[in-house]
């Protein structure tokens, strides 16, 4: 099999989601160790100051006091439904890495067995040997690297901080060979963005990063959330989802909804992954538990307007480009009234 494919991407249409619901624990749990970014990258809202300040969303990183709070919460939803979350992905908006607890937290994670897969992403910027060598020794599941350029001079263009293309190499080398030299399990996905990339830079980035890697893939840039805010395809409008495959098709109903939650970096609980600028938040873990806010009022609501076609009404939802990329088998809108009619027993 070749190793160029997106990890985690079905092969084929082997459930449909419908018949799922409701799930009794999310299937995909986001915890975001820190929503800053040593990193400015064009296509990322996380990059844009001016655009965070805009939606006045707060920066900062997680306190590790506040993730075990979480992640004893989680214990207690997961032990009362008897089953587990399927992944547990410990990045959102910025670079995990950034914080100094992050090694702490995903051993704290792994050891909770709350979750199948425990997993990261990083732009592997800040990956020196020690840091290295404590990820691998975790036995994180899945380490998945966002490679910003195939240059020094693309990467000062992407990033507008950072221009050392070969730190880069040499970093996820020498995590490939550490993992190999150990034996972990960790699966490495190496991705990049096809930010107009020639046939050239294609080739090299496959010559260069598929001998260090587990898998591989070329990612199509998505427009994420409250796209009508930016245009974070930088003008592209592909037609295939984030995966550069799954053809972008318009929907309804957004299936994130009803099988993930995502953990902002204090405590907040947004209705998915790319809800950037937190305009979904639904509950504070602050304030609350995950036990009230999985089976909660608020979540209930926004399932039901979703569900009743009215997701418009909301800010980040009415012109999201991420939930356009899904795959079928996922697509809930010709099971509305049935859905309508479980989660207003709920």
């Amino acid at each position: 099999m070749s190793k160029f494919q997106p990890y985690g991407k079905s092969d084929k249409n082997v459930f449909s989601l419908h018949e799922m619901l409701p799930v009794p624990v999310p299937l995909a749990v986001h915890i975001d160790p820190s929503n800053k970014c040593n990193f400015k990258c064009v296509f990322c809202p996380t990059g844009d100051n001016n655009l965070l300040n805009k939606v006045k969303r707060p920066s900062g990183v997680m306190d590790i006091n506040l993730f075990k709070k979480i992640i004893n919460q989680f214990i207690e939803l997961t032990d009362r439904e008897k089953t587990k979350i399927k992944r547990l992905q410990l990045y959102k908006d910025g670079e995990p890495l950034i914080n100094k607890n992050f090694v702490n937290m995903a051993e704290i994670a792994l050891n909770s067995g709350i979750a199948e897969s425990v997993e990261t992403t990083t732009n592997a910027s800040l990956l020196n040997r020690k840091k290295v060598k404590e990820l691998i020794s975790l036995g994180l599941d899945v380490i998945r690297i966002s490679i910003e350029g195939i240059s020094d001079e693309a990467y000062k263009s992407i990033t507008q901080t950072f221009n050392d293309y070969d730190k880069i190499l040499n970093n996820v080398k020498n995590l490939f060979y550490e993992k190999n030299k150990s034996g972990a399990r960790t699966h490495i996905h190496i991705k990049t963005n096809d930010v107009s990339l020639s046939s050239d830079e294609k080739n090299k980035f496959l010559s260069e990063f598929t001998p260090i890697s587990d898998s591989i893939n070329i990612d199509a840039l998505t427009g994420w959330s409250n796209s009508h805010l930016k245009d974070f395809t930088l003008g592209q409008n592909p037609n295939v989802a984030m995966d550069g495959v799954t053809e972008i098709t318009p929907k309804n109903v957004c299936p994130e909804v009803f099988t993930k939650l995502s953990i902002n970096h204090d405590g907040t609980v947004s209705i998915c992954c790319v809800d950037w600028a937190h305009d979904t938040v639904i509950g504070n873990l602050n304030k609350s538990s995950v036990l009230n806010i999985w089976d909660g009022k608020e979540l209930r609501d926004f399932r039901l307007m979703h569900l009743r076609g009215e997701k418009n009404e909301v800010e980040a939802c009415k012109s999201c480009h991420y939930m356009t990329g899904f795959p079928t088998y996922s697509n809930i809108d010709n099971y509305t009234d049935k859905l309508i009619s479980i989660y207003t027993k709920t």
